[in-house]
């Protein structure tokens, strides 16, 4: 649709500016406070609603779409079908206002675009999976996703994308990157979580520790499965780096 719009319920997210923006049109090219430019087709605008609370974004992504995989196919194991097309935009800027318990904030910071479809989910011997989305201070992200098996063990077909500072994007196989858990957390719902991790890509220098922003961060829907923030630290290449980021665990809720 142009232009485009798509929305459910009180969410919705589309080109043009909400409601609460059109008294307050943006010029079709303008300057950030960070210093970099974004034209109106590339931006989108966020909305979201629940009883007080809302949120309201304007979203410009500060990086092209990445592919996954094998030019975007992105294999979950070796049975036929078993695969999808996913591409990330690993860094966009975010600003706007949240309505909260009668307040209005000013927020911003920088958002995470996946987006993935496919045929099939996990295959017959796998249980679920652990999936980094990390953005470090130096602007480089890596994605990663390991997928868990029945029996405890990883999967071969995990696999991750690392974006550098300068746009240059390599695939990674499942063992260029080890994270050893070193910490879990138990839901008071049922089920015990990973919590803390050290994630390691040798071959590019990176050694850093992962941590929860918040413990509970459990999401209750059709499936239960915790997702929320984290925050990183560790070395590149023997200097201090630091981040953020957002961390997906599927298949611990009991």
């Amino acid at each position: 649709a142009e232009p485009f719009r798509v929305w459910l319920e009180d969410w919705e997210i589309g080109e043009e500016p909400p409601a609460p923006l059109l008294s307050d049109p943006q010029p079709a090219v303008e300057t950030w406070s960070d210093g970099q430019s974004g034209t109106a087709a590339g931006r989108w605008f966020l909305t979201a609603a629940d009883g007080d609370r809302s949120l309201t974004l304007e979203l410009r992504p500060l990086t092209g779409p990445v592919l996954n995989g094998e030019q975007g196919l992105s294999r979950k194991s070796g049975a036929p079908g078993s695969a999808s097309y996913y591409y990330s935009i690993p860094r966009i800027a975010a600003r706007g206002t949240l309505e909260l318990d009668g307040r209005t904030l000013d927020v911003s910071g920088l958002a995470w675009l996946d987006r993935e479809w496919g045929s099939g989910s996990l295959g017959a011997d796998q249980e679920g999976w652990d999936w980094f989305a990390l953005q470090l201070d130096d602007g480089s992200a890596l994605m990663f996703y390991v997928l868990r098996k029945r029996d405890g063990s990883r999967d071969a077909h995990s696999a991750g994308t690392w974006i550098g500072s300068d746009g240059s994007v390599r695939a990674l196989a499942s063992d260029e990157v080890p994270i050893d858990v070193l910490d879990h957390w138990q839901s008071p719902r049922g089920g015990r979580y990973p919590a803390r991790w050290r994630l390691r890509v040798p071959a590019l220098g990176l050694d850093v520790g992962v941590r929860p922003v918040l413990a509970d961060q459990e999401l209750i829907a059709q499936t239960r499965y915790w997702e929320g923030a984290v925050d990183v630290e560790g070395t590149r290449e023997g200097s201090r780096i630091t981040g953020r980021g957002y961390v997906e665990l599927v298949g611990y809720a009991r």
